[in-house]
């Protein structure tokens, strides 16, 4: 399961890699939301981890952006803002999960586990991509006939 996590705080993003790098996650961290956005984008993630305070953009927001192209993928927020408000936009946005800090590492991996359990048996199929690879392969495969054809 490929993971990115987004928090401006660096010790966060280094304790969160801690607790799941020895369950076989793969773990991605960005500092930056715009950048993590740019890049989940770019690659397929199963699963969105989000502080909701940081510069440049809220957790709201890169919960409503992974929305927008992915309405199904799990995204869990984190908070030292408990309030009701961030609450209620959180499950107006359809966030998996929402996690106070100082996180509980046990409550996070057992929100990782449940998400693993519900989509066991289903892969995201990013139709595009695959798309463009077959063109690509289609390409090569079209040039090595060619190649063959003049060596004969």
């Amino acid at each position: 399961m490929r993971i990115l996590i987004i928090d401006d705080d660096a010790a966060i993003l280094d304790d969160i890699r801690a607790a799941l790098l020895p369950g076989g996650y793969d773990v991605i961290t960005e500092s930056n939301p715009v950048e993590a956005l740019a890049r989940f984008e770019q690659e397929p993630f199963d699963v969105v981890i989000s502080d909701i305070r940081m510069p440049e953009m809220s957790g709201i927001d890169v919960l409503k952006k992974v929305r927008e192209s992915h309405p199904k993928l799990p995204v869990i927020i984190m908070t030292a803002y408990g309030d009701v408000e961030t609450a209620i936009a959180c499950i107006n946005n359809h966030a998996y999960g929402f996690l106070p800090k100082p996180l509980d590492f046990n409550e996070l991996l057992d929100m990782i586990h449940r998400i693993e359990e519900e989509n066991r048996g289903e892969t995201p199929i990013d139709y595009q991509k695959l798309k463009e690879a077959y063109k690509e392969l289609e390409k090569a495969y079209q040039n090595l006939s060619k190649m063959v054809d003049n060596i004969n």
